[in-house]
C-alpha cells in the first residue's frame, strides 16, 4: 500500500504544480485508503454470497418445518372434523329418539284430552237430565200446588158462601 502512496505521489508531482507537499501526501493517503483492492472486493462479495446462500438454506428448511407443521396441524383437524362428525351423529340420533318420545307424549296427551271430552259430554248429559228431571219435578209439585190452592180457595168459598146464608 505504501508503494502505491508513494507512485501516486511521484506521479501527481510530475503532472500538476504542487504549493505544499504534506497537502499532496495526506491527498494521496487518503485516496489509497478508500481504494478498494479488487481483490478484498471479491472476497467481500463471495463472504456475502455464501451468507446469502446459507440464509436461504436455512429460510427453505424453516419453510419445511412449517409445512410439517401445517401437516400436523391439518391432520389434527381432520381428526377434530372426524369427532364432530360423531357427535353430529349421536346428536341426531338423540334427536330423533327425542321426536319419537315427543310423539308419544302428543299421543297421550291427545288421547287424554279425548277422554277428557268424552267424559265431560257424558258428565254434561247427566247434568241435562237430572236438570230436566228437577224442572219436571218443579212443574208437578207448582202445578199440584196450584191444584191444591185452587181447590183450598173453592172450598173456603163454598164454605164462606154456606155460612153467610145462615
Amino acid at each position: 500500500m505504501e508503494a502505491m502512496v508513494e507512485v501516486l505521489e511521484h506521479e501527481l508531482e510530475e503532472a500538476f504544480e504542487v504549493k505544499n507537499k504534506k497537502s499532496l501526501h495526506r491527498y494521496v493517503l487518503l485516496l489509497t485508503e478508500n481504494i478498494v483492492k479488487k481483490d478484498n472486493y471479491e472476497k467481500e462479495q463471495l463472504k456475502i454470497s455464501s451468507k446469502i446462500q446459507n440464509l436461504t438454506e436455512i429460510v427453505k428448511q424453516g419453510f419445511q418445518r412449517m409445512d410439517e407443521r401445517f401437516e400436523a396441524v391439518d391432520k389434527r383437524f381432520e381428526a377434530v372434523d372426524k369427532r364432530f362428525e360423531a357427535v353430529d351423529k349421536r346428536f341426531e340420533e338423540m334427536l330423533h329418539y327425542m321426536d319419537k318420545r315427543f310423539d308419544a307424549v302428543d299421543k297421550r296427551f291427545e288421547e287424554s284430552r279425548q277422554d277428557m271430552n268424552d267424559r265431560f259430554k257424558e258428565s254434561r248429559q247427566n247434568m241435562e237430565k237430572r236438570f230436566e228431571e228437577s224442572r219436571r219435578n218443579m212443574d208437578k209439585r207448582f202445578a199440584q200446588l196450584q191444584w191444591t190452592m185452587g181447590l183450598g180457595f173453592t172450598i173456603l168459598a163454598a164454605l164462606m158462601g154456606i155460612f153467610n146464608f145462615y
